[in-house]
């Protein structure tokens, strides 16, 4: 389980787990930040090679 922001550090940390063939569920808040969605995004971009992603 990954505590994951969709920004620059964890997103860079669950990519190379994945890379690194392990398996990564992020977890993923919504606390009212106002870029949300773009880091929700970018989070589902960089982690679709098979990641299991969920809110």
């Amino acid at each position: 389980m990954l505590l994951a922001s969709g920004g620059l550090d964890s997103t860079n940390v669950a990519y190379r787990l994945v890379s690194e063939g392990k398996s990564v569920v992020p977890v993923f808040f919504d606390y009212g930040q106002h870029c949300v969605q773009t880091e929700w995004n970018r989070l589902n971009e960089v982690l679709s090679q098979g990641v299991r992603i969920g809110v």
